[in-house]
């Protein structure tokens, strides 16, 4: 999912350092829900991930809309590729990446145009 060459090049441009998003941004909007892993912990590949999207305001969520980034880079096109994506989340596993710390971000809209959106950190260790 997320190459060697990406995570050398984002942990040399220092660290990012804006609070995790958490929870809707905006009234009404998609809430995007972590279960797995934890907010900022230790995990040795391979893991789960697992993520649950609600909508609210009897809207649908628009997977069209769905973004990942990790730094700079757009992430979405390998996650949908690797991961089991639908209206109601995201599961799969990572099985390898460079040990180090990851801070991915999330969003994804309903089909009013409202746009949630979360942060994904944790800890890869060997």
């Amino acid at each position: 999912m997320i190459t060697a060459e990406q995570f050398d090049e984002v942990m040399a441009a220092g660290p990012d350092d804006d609070p995790p998003l958490r929870g809707r941004v905006e009234r009404g909007a998609p809430t995007i829900i972590i279960e797995n892993p934890e907010l900022d912990t230790e995990v040795r590949v391979p893991f789960q991930v697992q993520m649950r999207f609600m909508s609210g305001d009897e809207a649908t969520i628009d997977l069209d809309t769905l973004k990942i980034s990790y730094g700079w880079f757009d992430l979405t096109e390998e996650v949908l590729e690797r991961m089991t994506v639908s209206e109601t989340g995201i599961e799969g596993q990572i099985d390898a990446v460079k040990p180090g710390k990851y801070k991915l971000k999330f969003s994804i809209s309903d089909d009013k145009q409202r746009t949630g959106k979360t942060t994904m950190i944790f800890r890869v260790v060997n």
